[in-house]
């Protein structure tokens, strides 16, 4: 089965600057997956440093507004590598996913 992986889709990557056509493009996918009913796994990356746009603990970490009521599932990260030291692999395994197709934004650990 397929599903549909979109990693940092947050406030503080989205808010940074105008991501008004990635944002469609994204919503576009996000939406053929949802109406072939194909779970959407939202990864959300969390940071400890109170500086960061995407700290555990504000709203630049929380899921952007325009995409937050697709997800099924949502799973913390604390790296920029949604497969490691994450709950992702169990989940998909548990969903029995054999094929992952992957949207969304890039981060790391610099300030953006």
């Amino acid at each position: 089965m397929k599903a549909l992986l979109v990693i940092d889709a947050q406030n503080g990557i989205i808010n940074f600057k105008d991501f008004k056509e990635e944002l469609s493009l994204m919503k576009k996918i996000i939406e053929d997956f949802k109406e072939q009913e194909l779970p959407v796994i939202f990864m959300k990356h969390l940071d400890d440093i109170e500086e960061s746009p995407l700290h555990k603990n504000s709203s630049g970490a929380e899921l952007h507004t325009s995409l937050k009521g697709y997800a099924d599932y949502t799973i913390e990260k604390k790296t920029p590598n949604s497969f490691f030291d994450t709950n992702l692999q169990k989940q998909l395994n548990s969903l029995n996913i054999d094929h992952v197709f992957i949207t969304g934004f890039n981060t790391c650990k610099r300030q953006l």
